[in-house]
């Protein structure tokens, strides 16, 4: 596992290439899928797989990760290497590397604050006015600790609606879409505005079994307010390691 510790000259990373997608991603909306309400001896299946998916996304508590990120934004397109920690309830670091795995630039957050070094300045602020103002990531805090982990919060009600799409199943929630693989893998999230319309949307892909547990090797997300969306391609993979609280803190000013 490449270090997460090491903060060069040019220290510091954008969480806005953490997550971000790639062209190609899937739209967020069904847009035309046939949709068949299913019966209610399936609709208390799929809610129990969800709640067992719920309930393995709580486990993972911490992430190390090295991933290739593709980038696509009203900045332009990018493909680069990030080295990624994160650890519940509010904790994350993210370093942009070089071509020659230098640091070029570094997102540190701990608790409700940020700081984030682009190479040429240190900003510092309230976490959500950083994700969103420097970053285009238009979530609460959490929720960018809970989609890293895989785990994204849902509602505790009963699902409003469970369709079936293909082989696939959507579970409708007041706030929250979900989209479930025939396997019962968690395939996708939509997180909805008062209005209905979507506010992100992440999907997981290609599931595998890695050192702490089970992990999607794809992310990708979608941010339609601020245009932002990004594919991560992890190639190495760990689950509830012990993190160093240094890791979570910046120096004042670039060494």
């Amino acid at each position: 596992m490449r270090s997460v510790s090491h903060v060069g000259r040019t220290a510091t990373c954008a969480l806005g290439l953490l997550l971000t997608a790639c062209p190609g991603f899937i739209p967020p909306q069904p847009s035309g899928e046939p949709r068949t309400a299913v019966g209610a001896i399936e609709r208390e299946q799929i809610t129990n797989r969800l709640a067992q998916r719920i309930e393995e996304g709580s486990e993972r508590a911490s992430l190390r990760g090295y991933a290739r990120v593709r980038i696509d934004s009203e900045a332009g397109k990018a493909r680069v290497r990030e080295v990624i920690a994160a650890e519940r309830p509010a904790r994350l670091r993210v370093e942009t590397l070089n071509f020659l795995g230098q640091a070029q630039s570094l997102l540190v957050a701990d608790g409700d604050e940020a700081s984030f070094y682009d190479g040429r300045e240190v900003v510092r602020g309230e976490q959500p006015a950083v994700l969103l103002r420097r970053l285009g990531l238009d979530l609460e805090p959490a929720d960018a600790i809970d989609l890293l982990l895989a785990a994204p919060r849902l509602p505790e009600a009963e699902p409003s609606d469970v369709w079936a799409v293909g082989d696939e199943r959507i579970v409708e929630f007041e706030r929250r879409r979900v989209r479930l693989s025939e396997q019962g893998e968690l395939r996708r999230v939509d997180a909805l505005d008062a209005r209905g319309l979507v506010r992100w949307s992440v999907e997981f892909d290609a599931w595998s079994e890695v050192p702490g547990g089970r992990y999607p090797m794809v992310i990708r997300a979608y941010f339609p307010r601020t245009d932002l969306r990004a594919e991560f391609e992890f190639e190495e993979v760990q689950l509830n390691t012990p993190l160093d609280t240094s890791l979570f803190r910046v120096p004042r000013s670039p060494e």
